[in-house]
């Protein structure tokens, strides 16, 4: 297993796009390994970017993702669905209960993610 970074730190348009250039440097990472090593990336979160992730991988090699949305998420109070979208929670949950819920919708979410690209390969 194999741990690389995509995170973008800093605010504004020049952060925008630059996790694309990390992500052609992970491609690179990916071809020089032998297809029995896994990938976890470190920092992207959206559905959209795991998506393009994945599809920029390859759907045969076990590729992981980590990062702090669920906790930053639920330290606002809000909650992840199974599909990414973020909703405001106005129920009575407290933050780590919300930050073990997010942690399980965003592994179902890109667990669902993962079985759409493996089937999209597949034909």
């Amino acid at each position: 297993m194999v741990a690389t970074s995509a995170q973008t730190v800093g605010t504004g348009l020049h952060t925008l796009g630059s996790w694309k250039g990390y992500l052609a440097g992970i491609r690179y990472l990916a071809e020089q390994l032998p297809t029995g090593v896994g990938i976890i990336i470190v920092g992207v979160s959206s559905p959209r970017k795991v998506s393009i992730a994945l599809r920029e991988m390859g759907h045969r090699r076990e590729i992981s993702f980590m990062n702090s949305q669920a906790f930053m998420v639920a330290r606002k109070g809000r909650l992840i669905e199974q599909n990414g979208n973020i909703e405001l929670m106005n129920k009575g949950i407290d933050f780590d209960a919300l930050f073990l819920l997010n942690g399980l919708a965003l592994t179902r979410c890109y667990g669902d993610i993962k079985e759409a690209v493996r089937k999209d390969a597949e034909g």
